[in-house]
């Protein structure tokens, strides 16, 4: 595994749970080059997180992780959106500049 350098950056961007039936690692290289990917899963179910290197000594490269974590790591609550009063998003409308 690479170690991220400071100036690099770093997206996770989802977790999801998955299913093999067996243990397995993969790898692979889109055509173009820009991105590459590795992964491990663990039998049976297993959460994997989903993480993005964005290396600073080679922009637009991407490279791309979906590991099974750690059992001992699955323990920690996941909720999908706790309901707050807060904005989720918001836009400037034309003219507002």
């Amino acid at each position: 595994m690479t170690v991220p350098a400071e100036s690099d950056v770093i997206y996770e961007t989802h977790s999801i749970l998955s299913y093999a039936s067996e243990a397995f690692d993969y790898s692979f290289t889109t055509q173009s080059g820009q991105s590459t990917e590795r992964g491990t899963r663990r039998q049976g179910w297993s959460l994997v997180r989903h993480v993005v290197l964005q290396p600073s000594a080679a922009p637009g490269q991407y490279q791309v992780t979906m590991n099974s974590v750690l059992k001992e790591d699955e323990n920690m609550p996941i909720y999908l959106h706790e309901k707050t009063d807060y904005f989720t998003s918001q836009g400037i409308g034309k003219g507002a500049l």
